[in-house]
């Protein structure tokens, strides 16, 4: 099905990455009424727009993602849709992310593109505890090397993934590389105007000096899960299960409240353990894995402004 006309103008999709201030940019800047930007997947309505862009191809339906685009389409102001998820997903390796920048090239033909990225140790660590706190049950290690040769069979995690430039460069293709903005995380943290002001100039945006003092660059969208918290959270669903769990290792109700009542509250520093066992697995990682990858996709970022990864941790 061919878009409407009018969705070939004014869209910027931003497909993420994870764990990059997404979610900072949805509530605070793409949908704050001083930036006059429309978002057309609201931050609440994101499991809707979600369910329908990854679903396989024999379920997949463009002309049903095109009725929610018109009905949150607005003339005259810019569009936004926002959603890391099209970046595919860390735990599964990213496996269908050139699937969905095929189908968001069909959706929206002159779109222009926004990508964050983040140093990749930073990157796996941070994802790694978002995922315990949405009750994962595996190690880090046990992620990047599973221990069972039959769940090579399912989407993985995978280190490549985090070769942005891959998937950078598919965008390229599809886009154009002037309609490509990528932009580091890190930048967000160490000069929020900067920042901002960056994607301003990227999407047209006019007067942005006006709003960009009303923006809250202090708040803090998702709260971090300690490691403590991570880690009893990882023991108590590897035992009784989660919903990334198909068994547990038992139901017994008598044991569930053991466990909350006196492992959870033992003066024991399992954050530290934690902490201990991830840089363990990060270290684990050849030296210099990313660093060839990061250095071509500098040169590639430099296409609109000048960045020096380095300096920034990259490498």
């Amino acid at each position: 099905m061919t878009p409407m006309a009018n969705l070939n103008d004014n869209i910027i999709i931003h497909i993420g990455f994870h764990k990059t201030g997404t979610s900072w940019l949805q509530k605070k800047f793409f949908e704050n009424p001083v930036t006059d930007i429309n978002s057309l997947a609201k931050y609440k309505e994101r499991a809707k727009w979600v369910t329908e862009i990854i679903k396989p191809f024999y379920l997949y339906d463009e002309a049903k993602l095109l009725e929610f685009i018109n009905d949150s389409y607005s003339d005259g102001k810019l569009n936004v849709f926002s959603l890391e998820r099209l970046a595919g997903y860390p735990s599964t390796g990213g496996y269908d992310s050139l699937m969905i920048a095929k189908r968001l090239k069909s959706l929206f033909p002159n779109a222009k593109i926004l990508i964050g990225i983040r140093e990749q140790f930073s990157m796996i660590k941070s994802h790694y505890l978002e995922y315990l706190k949405a009750n994962g049950t595996a190690r880090l290690d046990e992620l990047m090397s599973p221990p069972r040769f039959y769940l090579i069979r399912n989407p993985i995690f995978q280190l490549e993934y985090f070769f942005y430039k891959d998937l950078i460069e598919e965008y390229d293709l599809l886009f154009s590389k002037e309609n490509v903005l990528v932009i580091p995380y890190e930048l967000m943290s160490r000069d929020p105007f900067k920042y901002i002001e960056y994607i301003c100039k990227f999407l047209d945006i006019p007067d942005y000096e006006d709003f960009l003092n009303q923006l809250p660059f202090q708040e803090r969208i998702n709260e971090k899960i300690s490691a403590r918290d991570a880690y009893l959270n990882r023991t108590y669903n590897r035992i009784f299960g989660s919903n990334n769990s198909l068994v547990t290792v038992t139901s017994n109700k008598f044991f569930r409240f053991l466990f909350s009542t006196f492992y959870k509250r033992l003066p024991l520093d399992f954050g530290k353990k934690l902490e201990s066992e991830i840089k363990h697995s990060i270290e684990s990682i050849p030296s210099g894995f990313f660093k060839d990858s990061n250095k071509l996709l500098e040169k590639r970022m430099n296409y609109h402004f000048e960045v020096n990864l380095q300096e920034l941790g990259y490498y």
